[in-house]
């Protein structure tokens, strides 16, 4: 992971965009919810590099809705 990378990555937990994506899932088009879906998924990899990883478990554990609102999209038919 390149520092770019990272710092990419701190940018969009920064601005809170996994939980403010999943909030607004029922107002997304099909493809776009799949992207988000996709998204979130990823930042969940087991095989994450280890600084991706603490900074990806540090933003879960300030924000214990993200978990509810990924089920939540999971669950919706739409």
């Amino acid at each position: 992971v390149t520092q770019e990378q990272l710092h990419v990555l701190e940018q969009f937990l920064a601005a809170d965009l996994p939980v403010q994506l999943l909030s607004q899932m029922t107002t997304l088009d099909f493809e776009v919810r799949k992207d988000v879906m996709n998204v979130c998924c990823a930042l969940l990899w087991p095989d994450l590099p280890e600084e991706v990883a603490a900074q990806v478990m540090e933003y879960v554990r300030f924000h214990p809705t993200l978990f509810n609102k990924l089920m939540d999209s999971y669950a919706n038919e739409e």
